[in-house]
C-alpha cells in the first residue's frame, strides 16, 4: 500500500509541476556496443528530421544529449566501494572525522586517483575493460515541445510513427517510451537483472530462508520448549521464573535477528519495485509468526492436557464426556482468547515510530539544549553528554 501510494503521489506531482522529465524520452533495445554519445545523438538528430521535415535548430526537432545507461552489474560492488571513499574524501574535507578512520586510511588520497584512472580506462578501452551499454539510454530534448514531436513519429502508441533500426543491428528495433520523474518505489540499482536471474534468486533465498529458520526452531525452540517449557507443563503449570524470562528475552531476540536477515535477504533480491519487495518480506514473516503461534498453541494444550490425571488422551480434546474434559476445552478455550488480546497486533506499530522517532528526538534536543544552549552544567559534564549526541560538533 505505501508504495503505490508513492507511485499514485508521485504521478500527481508530476501532472501538476514542470519537471526534466518532460524534456526526455527514453530507448531501448539498443546494441551494448553503441557507448558514443555523440554519434548516437547524430544519428537520432538525422533520424527525427528526416520523419518531421523540421531543421534540427528547430525549436520541436532539436535534441540536447544523450544519457547512455552503462551495464555495471559485473563490477556494481567496486562502483559501491568507489562512492564510498568519495563520501569520506569530501567528510574528512569537512573534518567530520580523521583520514586514518576510512576504509583507505592515510592512503585515501592516492586510491581515490587510482579510482579515477581506472573508471575512466572503463570509458575508453576498446577490449575487456570496455564499460558495455545496458540497450537504455535518455534522450534530452532542449523544448517540451521536442519531445511530444519525437513521441509522435516515432512511438508505437501512435499509428502514424516510424520505426528505429541502428545500423550495427538493422533487424532490431528500437523501442521508444515516455518517461516520468523517479518513483520513490523504484530500486534502480536492480534494474540490470533479468527476470530468469530474479526467479533463480528468489529459490535460492527462499532456501537460505527455510535453512535458517527451521535451525533457530531446532536448536533454540526445541531446546527452550524441552528444558524449560515442559517441566512445568507436566505439572500443568504455566512456566516461570527467571530461567523462563531469560530464556523468553533470548527467544525474542533471536526472532528479532530473523526478521532483520529476512529483511536484508528480500533486499538483496533484486525486485525493481519495493512493493514486490515488501510483500516477500510481509509473507516471510507471516510465516516465521504462523510457526511461533503454533508452538504456542502447542503448548497451551500440553499444559492443559497434563492438568488433569483424567486427560489422558488427546480425545479429551475431541469429546465432552464429563466436566473434568469440559473443563479443560473451557480452560484451552480460555488461555486461546488470552493469546488474541487486540494488543498484540498494534503495540509494536505504535511503539516503533514512538522509540524510533519521537523519543530520540526529544531526547537529543534536550542534549542539545542542555549542551550548547542552556550549559547548564560544568564543563566536564558537558563533554560527557556530548559523548551521547550523535554527530555533535566540538563547541
Amino acid at each position: 500500500y505505501h508504495a503505490n501510494y508513492q507511485q499514485k503521489r508521485s504521478l500527481d506531482y508530476f501532472n501538476s509541476n514542470n519537471t526534466m522529465a518532460e524534456y526526455a524520452v527514453c530507448l531501448s533495445g539498443l546494441p551494448e556496443k553503441v557507448t558514443d554519445e555523440c554519434k548516437l545523438k547524430a544519428w537520432l538528430q538525422e533520424e527525427m528530421c528526416s520523419a518531421s521535415g523540421k531543421k534540427p535548430t528547430d525549436p520541436d526537432a532539436e535534441i540536447y544529449g544523450v544519457s547512455i545507461g552503462y551495464n555495471y552489474m559485473k563490477i556494481a560492488w567496486e562502483v559501491e566501494c568507489m562512492i564510498t571513499r568519495m563520501i569520506e574524501e569530501l567528510e574528512v574535507g569537512l573534518k567530520l572525522y580523521d583520514q586514518e578512520m576510512t576504509t583507505a586510511g592515510a592512503d585515501l588520497g592516492k586510491v581515490i586517483d587510482e579510482d579515477k584512472q581506472k573508471v575512466q580506462s572503463w570509458f575508453k578501452e576498446t577490449g575487456e575493460g570496455q564499460l558495455l551499454s545496458s540497450g537504455e539510454a535518455f534522450l534530452v530534448f532542449k523544448h517540451k515541445v521536442g519531445k511530444q514531436t519525437f513521441l509522435k513519429h516515432f512511438s508505437s502508441k501512435h499509428s502514424t510513427s516510424h520505426a528505429l533500426y541502428h545500423s550495427s543491428a538493422p533487424t532490431k528495433k528500437v523501442g521508444v517510451s515516455d518517461v516520468h520523474i523517479e518513483p520513490p518505489a523504484a530500486c534502480w540499482w536492480h534494474f540490470g537483472i533479468s527476470t530468469k536471474g530474479l526467479y533463480g534468486r528468489l529459490v535460492k533465498s527462499f532456501a537460505k530462508m527455510i535453512t535458517m529458520i527451521a535451525l533457530v526452531q531446532g536448536l533454540v525452540v526445541y531446546n527452550f520448549a524441552k528444558y524449560i517449557l515442559m517441566p512445568y507443563i507436566s505439572g500443568g503449570n504455566p512456566a516461570g521464573g527467571s530461567m523462563f524470562t531469560i530464556a523468553g528475552i533470548i527467544l525474542g531476540w533471536v526472532n528479532m535477528l530473523i526478521c532483520i536477515q529476512i529483511w536484508f535477504i528480500s533486499y538483496e533480491l533484486g525486485f525493481h519495485t519495493t512493493d514486490r519487495r515488501d510483500s516477500v518480506v510481509f509473507w516471510a514473516n507471516l510465516g516465521l509468526s504462523g510457526l511461533n503461534v503454533c508452538f504456542q498453541l502447542y503448548t497451551v494444550v500440553l499444559q492443559e492436557f497434563f492438568l488433569t490425571s483424567e486427560s489422558n488422551s488427546m480425545k479429551s480434546f475431541f469429546e465432552m464426556r464429563s466436566l473434568v474434559r469440559l473443563a479443560v476445552e473451557n480452560a484451552y478455550a480460555h488461555d486461546i482468547f488470552l493469546m488474541c488480546g487486540p494488543g498484540m497486533f498494534f503495540t509494536g506499530y505504535l511503539l516503533c515510530p514512538l522509540m524510533a522517532g519521537v523519543v530520540p528526538y526529544m531526547w537529543n534536543m534536550l542534549l542539545m539544549k542542555m549542551i550548547y544552549v542552556w550549559r547548564c552544567l560544568p564543563t566536564p559534564f558537558l563533554r560527557i553528554l556530548r559523548m551521547m549526541l550523535p554527530w555533535a560538533p566540538d563547541d
